[in-house]
């Protein structure tokens, strides 16, 4: 079975698609993409991590690990 069968049953459809989150993300989210690329091209090694609380990022972590 090939990805667009399944994405194109509605059981199958993930929540965030029948939201209208699949239009694009908001000025919120956008605020949080820019932040996360932003640490990801900062980071070389490492983690980021996400907080969410009501469905809303409200933090981010960066762990860096430095290789020797």
């Amino acid at each position: 079975m090939s990805i667009n069968l399944v994405m194109n049953d509605e059981k199958a459809t993930p929540r965030w698609m029948k939201d209208g989150a699949a239009t694009g993300p908001s000025a919120s989210e956008r605020v949080v993409l820019v932040e996360v690329l932003r640490a990801m091209r900062a980071l070389r090694f490492g983690t980021i991590g996400l907080a969410v609380q009501d469905g809303r990022v409200v933090h981010i972590e960066i762990t860096e690990k430095k290789r020797l």
